[in-house]
Parts: structure tokens; C-alpha cells; sequence
């Protein structure tokens, strides 16, 4: 019986980095997942925060459609062209990820790399909030980011 729970809590853990994990792609690539869906309520509140510019500090979206423009707003707004989690701890409800960002143009080989985290709020099997902080400066806020 206790070998059963820790192999389903195992695979809970196991499961949530990887959502961490497919979350920092996304990011990076523009796209949100369809896989998402099943994580994300309309209620889950996403946060983009600069780790630089406090005056200018923060954008908030709103459910699964925020998921995918919190996407395009760090690929297309903050120019983030990869990324990669270097790892990940849980306690709790509660996930942080870390890594690396490569903010810029590969083309022209102007990229330069920065650091990220993020933290994941789970209540059950769903993501209630994200932060991710991203050491780099954000765009002058618009009507699209509200």
C-alpha cells in the first residue's frame, strides 16, 4: 500500500516538472499546448515580472488564453528566442524553476543569455498561479498585455 502511493506521489512530481519543464518552452517558443488544458482553469492568473526595471515591473494575463499570450509576449515582446529549466524544486504546492534564456536574434547572432524563475502554485492537479521572473528589461506596457 505504501509502495503504491509513493509511486503515484512520484509520478505526481514527476509530472509537475515536466509541466515545468513543456511551461519554459513555451516561453521560449511562442506556443502554449494544448496539453495545457487540462492544468489550467480560467481562474489561473499568470504573472510576467522583470528582475530589472522596477518601474516597469510586471504584466498579468488571465486563464488558458493568458497562458498563450504570457507565450507570445516573451517570445515576440521580451525577443526570447530559446530557453532552457536547469532544474526545478518542489515543496508543497509549490514548484521553482530556474534557467537560462536567450533573449535576441540567432540570425544575426546578437543573443545574449539571462537568467529565469519561476514559481508554479498547484491546488490539486491544477497550476491556481505563475510567476515567472525574467532578469531583462520588459517592453513599455500596451493595450494587449492588460
Amino acid at each position: 500500500m505504501v509502495t503504491i502511493l509513493l509511486d503515484v506521489l512520484a509520478d505526481s512530481v514527476m509530472n509537475r516538472s515536466e509541466i515545468a519543464d513543456i511551461f519554459c518552452t513555451a516561453i521560449s517558443s511562442g506556443n502554449a499546448p494544448v496539453l495545457f488544458e487540462d492544468f489550467v482553469s480560467e481562474q489561473t492568473t499568470w504573472i510576467v515580472v522583470s528582475g530589472t526595471d522596477p518601474s516597469n515591473s510586471e504584466r498579468r494575463f488571465l486563464g488558458i488564453h493568458g497562458l498563450d499570450r504570457v507565450a507570445r509576449f516573451c517570445h515576440e515582446g521580451l525577443k526570447i528566442a530559446a530557453g532552457e529549466m536547469t532544474g526545478c524544486v518542489m515543496k508543497g504546492d509549490c514548484l521553482f524553476a530556474f534557467g537560462k534564456l536567450r533573449v535576441g536574434n540567432f540570425v544575426e547572432e546578437l543573443a545574449t543569455e539571462t537568467g529565469f524563475a519561476a514559481n508554479l502554485v498547484w491546488h490539486g492537479l491544477q497550476i491556481a498561479s505563475a510567476q515567472v521572473r525574467i532578469m531583462w528589461p520588459l517592453p513599455a506596457v500596451d493595450a494587449d498585455s492588460e
